[in-house]
């Protein structure tokens, strides 16, 4: 087995989340003979690719913009339909679980989102004449290669600071900010994500941005941005940390090529574990992997007696003497 030399934060995030889950994604390359749907993630996609020509292009700059990026919307609704089924994925909106009933229904939600976009980057200037787009980060720290590749980096007008931003096209915008759990008001970002972009941003460029942002593209522009809470020693903190997991992954993958003293089974159940949890059902790979599939059954049976139940009062007492055993 090759040395594993490569990691990027959604590798990292992966392992963190469930470290079977890695070596299926990742190392093993396992295939399970279903073919993803690419929907839940094509609406993030979209609009990533469609503000990235705005930037490009500066298409600030035109008296037309909004209309222009709404024209814009179906040729990028191609593009990221090209790029699923180049990786065998779909756009099958007849699924059950499909975001949308058909592709019209997504591109006007994309073209419904580009006022609101315009409108958080004039309220917080996300504008700059050095502005970067998707700009490559990779960082090589002896055999090893952290990667990254950010989505927007710029020193604003007006305000001269330099600020990196990573757009997301989700709701649930708790799922990117501090390992997917509910902030309390008042509590500070950490934002793992763009402190590691922060660190390889500092190792090519020689110096720290100012502000890391996270967009949220479904929020207006009082709400869109949620700013991190960052210190250098935490950026190279997190550095550190995805630095030490891909070390780890190596090393564990090298253990089951040698087969040291157990069979390769066996060291693969105990060198990359499952964690079962929400995230299974979400998983690629949870129809191979035994306790993923057993999670997901209990939790479905669990969601059936409470749709079973719901409507009933709490107390069902008889008024018995034998109700309080």
């Amino acid at each position: 087995m090759p040395s594993i030399n490569y990691i990027s934060y959604s590798g990292y995030k992966t392992h963190e989340t469930c470290n079977a889950q890695y070596w299926h994604q990742y190392i093993n390359k396992t295939r399970t003979g279903l073919v993803e749907n690419a929907l839940s993630a094509a609406y993030g996609s979209i609009v990533g690719t469609l503000f990235e020509e705005f930037y490009v292009g500066r298409m600030w700059r035109r008296p037309t913009v909004e209309e222009d990026l709404k024209a814009l919307v179906p040729k990028h609704h191609a593009k990221c339909l090209g790029e699923a089924v180049n990786r065998g994925r779909v756009f099958d909106y007849s699924a059950e679980n499909s975001p949308y009933p058909n592709a019209e229904a997504l591109i006007q939600d994309v073209q419904d989102t580009v006022p609101r976009g315009l409108e958080s980057i004039k309220a917080h200037r996300f504008v700059g004449l050095d502005v970067t787009a998707e700009e490559k980060l990779d960082r090589k720290y002896g055999k090893y290669t952290i990667g990254g590749r950010l989505d927007f980096a710029m020193t604003r007008m007006g305000f001269g600071d330099t600020v990196i931003l990573d757009g997301k096209g989700s709701k649930h915008r708790h799922k990117h900010l501090d390992g997917g759990k509910p902030l309390a008001d008042g509590d500070p970002v950490k934002g793992e994500q763009l402190q590691l972009y922060s660190a390889l941003y500092h190792a090519k460029h020689g110096r720290y941005p100012d502000g890391l942002g996270y967009l949220f593209w479904k929020f207006d522009a009082p709400q869109a941005v949620e700013w991190v809470s960052w210190s250098k020693d935490s950026v190279e903190a997190v550095r550190t940390k995805v630095l030490d997991t891909l070390v780890k992954v190596d090393t564990s993958s090298q253990l089951i090529d040698k087969k040291v003293g157990k069979t390769r089974l066996e060291l693969i159940e105990e060198l990359f574990p499952t964690k079962t949890g929400y995230h299974c059902k979400l998983c690629a790979y949870s129809s191979v992997c035994e306790d993923g599939t057993k999670w997901i059954q209990t939790f479905e049976a669990v969601q059936r007696m409470r749709e079973r139940n719901k409507g009933l009062p709490d107390d069902l007492s008889l008024g018995l003497d034998t109700d309080s055993v």
